[in-house]
């Protein structure tokens, strides 16, 4: 009996063992792997439309030996024509213009007279006016204008008789280093206006100052638009 207690008190003080064995142990930890990056989606790339290039529209050539189209009717300029500046100034009409294409609109402006230019006006622009649109046009060669600070280039026109009015060519007289103008476009043909331009020779619808003529006969023999009689 001593013996079989003897042998239970041993299995228990080694299952007592065991079991404190069995607890003591550490339980390694689980190594995680770790994570990897995943790398983003390379962006999107946006496909840029090519512009297609500009047709340029070409405008229809010309024929130089046949009368040009009849030009637009005259634009009526009331709104400028009635603000005069001053007592002393002109109204110098609008008229359309002939680029070798089409024709485009000059607006007309105000002129002070008596007002004088500090520079020598540049040498007149070479112009191709074409064959007249019909019989009873002429032509009104381009000249320089005085425009406050500079020289501005009104183009030449063609146009036709106005009853009851003249066209005087602008004119510039130099005097101590300033140039005066005379000579302000469409003018009413009336007793003030032959007393202030006696001297100044007609030539066709147009009214020249003498000492311009010979130039003014000149350049238009050589650009076409003048003839003699």
């Amino acid at each position: 009996m001593l013996k079989l207690r003897s042998s239970v008190l041993l299995a228990a003080a080694l299952m007592a063992s065991m079991v404190t064995m069995g607890c003591g142990k550490k339980e390694e930890p689980v190594k995680e792997e770790p994570k990897k990056e995943v790398a983003p989606p390379p962006p999107k790339k946006e496909e840029v439309k090519k512009e297609e290039p500009k047709k340029e529209v070409k405008k229809e050539a010309v024929d130089e030996s046949k009368p040009l189209p009849m030009p637009p009717v005259d634009k009526i300029e009331t709104e400028i024509e009635t603000k005069s500046p001053g007592p002393r100034h002109h109204f110098v009409h609008g008229f359309w213009h002939w680029n070798g294409h089409e024709y485009v609109w000059h607006p007309g402006y105000w002129i002070e007279e008596g007002a004088f230019a500090t520079l020598a006006p540049p040498a007149l622009q070479v112009e191709r006016p074409g064959i007249a649109p019909g019989a009873e046009y002429f032509y009104i060669p381009g000249y320089w204008r005085w425009a406050a600070k500079e020289w501005a280039w009104d183009p030449g026109h063609w146009a036709k008789h106005r009853e009851g009015w003249a066209y005087t060519y602008p004119h510039y007289e130099e005097e101590h280093g300033h140039w005066a103008r005379s000579g302000w476009g469409w003018e009413k043909d009336d007793a003030a206006w032959k007393k202030h331009y006696k001297g100044w020779d007609r030539h066709g619808e147009l009214w020249v100052h003498h000492k311009d003529e010979a130039d003014f006969v000149k350049r238009g023999e050589r650009e076409g638009w003048y003839k003699r009689k």
